[in-house]
């Protein structure tokens, strides 16, 4: 929501790797605005009171926006990082003045109520926006897109290795962090185009068509597969997951000039641009004539596996327990090797999460973890799991995919997990018969 919120009012948004929810804002006059990012669903902003310290440059925030997800856009605060600051240091010293037993560095959990911050709201100023977004003419939007355009490099992924190993579908692509990645959902029409030479063994045009099966994610770290520039493929930490269909032969940009409606059509004019492109409606339905019939619309992203004694899921126990304990090893590789965490598996304890890292700087990650064997990050939580995630802001879900084979990190926030958690098991206490 503040993303977009973000960019229909001239900006720009791109979400900063890391752990921490953190986004950079360019302005209208092209002044970068860092911006900590914290949402709910209900009751307070939870938050630590480490927030109180004054942070190095290299950590630099400039503004917090408070988003409550049940509310629109105008009800976002845009506050100035100073002056929370300030405020959350004068909470803790009245909260320590009140029993100096306490001790502010154990006990860490902070919150933030809308009267603090109620003033700040509507302040886009703060960050350089106008107070009324701008309209974009020439945006993608739900209403007016007809498929999304997944765009591939073979001189930068080895599709014709790909193809040629036997594979005929793509599981899911890299895209872009923008404004046209936050709409992708399941269940929402694609194309796969690849670029470069109008003719050779790869031709330019459209090579594969389907669906989108989910929304996008971050990736930590991407797998090697079929990248051919290891700089891009470090680089490419947004995925989407789908069901594409790659065609016997593609339908070549060739072809695609040769129709008048499509002329406008965004991958022909501008063929280094956005990744995701897109085709309107009508441009679709030109496109289509040329395609076979359209495949039929499967499940959402995944199968859910979780681990034995970890949460409840589905799958048998011996490759329950060999997805659980490589995904494991990969998260807690992750941590050291990115974070140099000391890294303690605590899973056995149901605590609600699975690993307490501990940064050198003394920062804690308490990280639930689930592995998957496919490529899908599709999982279950339990019920302690999910409220760790409400009430912990140390929480962290990292998810394996193809833990058995290229083990793949992801590391979602609080509000990604709570934002799509939906509930799919029920208690039911019956009667004796």
């Amino acid at each position: 929501m503040f993303e977009a919120e973000v960019r229909r009012r001239g900006g720009t948004a791109q979400r900063m790797p890391g752990l921490e929810a953190v986004v950079e804002v360019l302005d209208c006059d092209a002044r970068v605005h860092r911006v900590r990012l914290k949402t709910k669903k209900s009751g307070d902003w939870q938050d630590t009171k480490k927030s109180r310290l004054v942070r190095p440059p290299h950590r630099r925030i400039d503004a917090w926006a408070f988003v409550d997800v049940r509310l629109d856009a105008s009800n976002i605060s845009i506050v100035e990082h100073d002056w929370m600051r300030k405020t959350i240091a004068a909470d803790v010293d009245a909260w320590l003045s009140r029993d100096p037993s306490r001790n502010a560095d154990t006990e860490t959990h902070h919150r933030i109520t809308d009267a603090q911050v109620i003033d700040w709201r509507g302040r886009w100023d703060v960050i350089g926006l106008s107070e009324m977004p701008t309209v974009r003419h020439d945006s993608v939007t739900v209403s007016n897109l007809g498929a999304w355009v997944f765009k591939c490099n073979p001189k930068t992924w080895d599709l014709e290795t790909f193809v040629a190993d036997g594979h005929t579908h793509i599981e899911d692509w890299s895209v872009a962090n923008n404004y046209r990645s936050e709409l992708i959902q399941h269940g929402q029409r694609a194309l796969f185009w690849v670029s470069g030479a109008e003719d050779g063994a790869m031709p330019r045009g459209i090579w594969g068509y389907g669906w989108t099966t989910g929304r996008r994610r971050f990736v930590a770290q991407p797998y090697e597969g079929y990248w051919e520039d290891d700089d891009k493929r470090i680089d490419s930490q947004w995925y989407v997951d789908t069901d594409l269909h790659l065609l016997d032969a593609p339908v070549t940009s060739a072809e695609l000039k040769q129709i008048d409606r499509l002329s406008d059509l965004e991958v022909l004019r501008q063929p280094v641009g956005s990744n995701p492109s897109w085709v309107s409606q009508s441009e679709l339905a030109a496109i289509e004539d040329l395609l076979p019939p359209w495949p039929e619309l499967g499940k959402p992203a995944g199968t859910p596996i979780t681990v034995s004694e970890r949460g409840a899921g589905f799958g048998d126990p011996v490759t329950n327990k060999l997805i659980e304990n490589a995904a494991v090893d990969a998260v807690t590789n992750y941590y050291r090797d990115q974070y140099h965490c000391k890294v303690t598996d605590v899973g056995s304890q149901k605590l609600g999460w699975d690993l307490s890292c501990v940064a050198p700087d003394g920062t804690l990650y308490r990280v639930e973890v689930k592995g998957v064997a496919g490529g899908k990050p599709s999982i279950l939580l339990t019920r302690n799991e999910l409220r760790s995630a409400r009430e912990d802001p140390n929480w962290e879900l990292a998810v394996v995919t193809k833990a058995l084979s290229s083990p793949t990190v992801s590391i979602y926030y609080p509000e990604d997990v709570l934002d799509v958690a939906e509930s799919m098991v029920y208690r039911v206490d019956l009667p004796p018969v």
